[in-house]
């Protein structure tokens, strides 16, 4: 029984124009093949049937015969559904009207009818934006279900269904395909039951338990410490290692596949979007050179419009490495065992102390009468341990002296040891942690130019404090060398990924005292990217998600930085 909610989508869907059936008779063409009763049968009972808690979406082959529309709507009367009808001029115009994730949903189901004069056309038109989850394909003519199945249309499908009429006896018919098995594509599920196919898995099995020894082309870079790079100094050499490389390997061992890396990429970019194109990896991929990238790219918005991302499997951001300020140096040992507020109590305490001194002696019965200016050397040899040339006679000024030379050695040694204890260890002012302080300081920031988009998220962006950064940012086009002497000669932070910019600057340039910053820019998520619409990416899915939440991701990560670190 269908919700009122879906009735009421399907009611409003209607009113908003996405619903779109063509029915003019210069488009629907005469009854020119038989039409078995047995499939819309089979079509009624699956909707009843496994089908039954799905939202449908049904498509008509503009070529279809007015009186098989005819019988496949008599079918559909009283199921929630949405109706369109397509054609090669009319298919894109269509999809920009609708939010094309919607059309992804895992709880709906499309299907299809068509019959031998189905063009596949249309369906490349919509193949960027447009790949349903599930996909159900009824061959009313003669078309043959290998033709039909392996059609590049419907590669990005994750799983698809064709049903048709049996030659010998009419009886509805099941099939499927698999890809990456090396002969015998096309599955035969059976014949249409009831019984049999009772779940939506029935109907749609996992179409890719394996890839059969298949070799993924992977486009990377290796020179991404820990997580892909080269073993081996020789250039012709791809034999990757790294967290990603154990990744892949776990994974073609479990999914039985192999594949290959590249050294790097053939223009030296990372992969960001200039001038209306990708570059880089994510270049190589998107042109469909390479089947996905494993190498450092977080998880944006203007990447997943342009490619399929996996799950993420670690969350990491750009480090900012600095070296440490030098030590205070020594002759500002004298005042720096006590904190300016300290400082300015004492003189404060100094000053009041030698004023109540003066109405002392003044409204006193002391024997001895002593200017403001004594009274200001009394109190002052106190603190300088010097005993005062005779003591006070009056039991007020007695009373108040026995409290100032407690005062004055309480200071005295409290001074005296911090002074010991600067003069003997190197004293250094407070590292800079947070992007905030380094916005502050006088320090600038530099990075090497790959094409990564932390540059121009810098100079746009609406924080003030990464905004500051973008203004101080001097890139560097040529390598690290150029980036790194500034952070060396203590004028700049370098930016670059948190793991990698450790590695680098310690390892290759062996800035031991170098520090990260304890808060990085733009955390994320980080995650492979491949091919818009690849059908098989929830394999990878499960994979990763396995290794993540097995421990293993982080134990990889640990052994890897080891490896370089010692």
């Amino acid at each position: 029984m269908a919700s009122p909610r879906i009735l009421f989508i399907c009611i409003m869907l209607t009113f908003l124009g996405f619903v779109h059936i063509k029915t003019s008779a210069g488009n629907i063409k005469s009854d020119t093949s038989s039409f078995d009763y047995d499939i819309l049968k089979t079509l009624k009972e699956l909707i009843d049937g496994p089908l039954e808690s799905s939202e449908i979406m049904v498509y008509f082959d503009e070529y279809l015969a007015n009186n098989q529309v005819n019988k496949v709507l008599l079918q559909l009367q009283g199921s929630p559904l949405v109706i369109a009808s397509l054609t090669p001029d009319n298919a894109e115009d269509w999809l920009d009207m609708h939010n094309t994730e919607n059309f992804k949903s895992t709880n709906l189901v499309h299907i299809l009818f068509i019959d031998d004069n189905f063009q596949s056309l249309i369906f490349e038109q919509l193949n960027q934006d447009w790949n349903p989850a599930y996909f159900i394909v009824f061959n009313l003519g003669n078309k043959s279900a290998n033709l039909l199945l392996e059609d590049p249309s419907f590669s990005g499908i994750k799983r698809i269904a064709l049903i048709q009429a049996a030659k010998y006896d009419g009886k509805a018919e099941l099939f499927t395909y698999f890809p990456f098995k090396p002969e015998n594509k096309i599955k035969y599920l059976g014949n249409w039951d009831p019984d049999d196919f009772q779940a939506l898995d029935d109907v749609f099995p996992d179409r890719f338990p394996s890839f059969e020894g298949f070799e993924f082309e992977i486009a990377t870079w290796l020179d991404d410490r820990p997580y892909a790079f080269n073993i081996s100094s020789s250039e012709m050499n791809t034999d990757g290692d790294g967290i990603c490389v154990e990744m892949l390997n776990a994974l073609g061992k479990t999914y039985n596949f192999t594949f290959t890396l590249t050294l790097h990429t053939p223009n030296c970019q990372w992969g960001s979007f200039e001038n209306g194109s990708w570059n880089g990896m994510l270049g190589m991929v998107y042109r469909k050179e390479k089947h996905l990238t494993i190498n450092y790219f977080s998880l944006t918005n203007e990447r997943r419009a342009d490619f399929d991302s996996t799950v993420p499997y670690h969350i990491e951001g750009f480090g900012i490495a600095m070296m440490p300020p030098p030590p205070i140096p020594k002759w500002r040992s004298a005042y720096y065992p006590f904190t300016y507020d300290v400082w300015a109590a004492i003189l404060t305490t100094l000053i009041l102390a030698t004023i109540f001194y003066v109405m002392l002696n003044k409204t006193g019965s002391s024997r001895f009468t002593a200017s403001s200016w004594d009274v200001w050397v009394f109190t002052l040899r106190s603190l300088f341990n010097n005993s005062w040339p005779r003591l006070p006679t009056d039991e007020a000024e007695k009373v108040f002296a026995g409290f100032w030379f407690l005062f004055c050695m309480i200071t005295t040694y409290a001074y005296t040891a911090n002074l010991v204890a600067f003069l003997t260890v190197p004293v250094f002012p407070k590292r800079i942690q947070t992007v905030e302080e380094l916005a502050l300081s006088d320090y600038r920031v530099t990075m090497f130019d790959y094409g990564e988009f932390v540059p121009e998220a810098l100079m746009s962006s609406h924080d003030p404090s990464y905004r500051t950064l973008g203004e101080r940012l001097d890139l560097v086009n040529t390598e690290y060398d150029e980036a790194v002497d500034l952070m060396k000669a203590g004028t700049h932070g370098f930016i670059e990924s948190a793991s990698y910019n450790r590695l680098l600057v310690k390892i290759d340039y062996e800035a031991e005292d170098s520090y990260l910053l304890k808060e990085e820019l733009y955390p994320g998520y980080l995650c492979w990217y491949m091919q818009k619409n690849t059908a098989y990416i929830d394999r990878f899915n499960t994979g990763i998600q396995g290794l993540v939440e097995g421990g293993l991701v982080l134990h990889w990560m640990k052994m890897k930085t080891e490896y370089f670190l010692g």
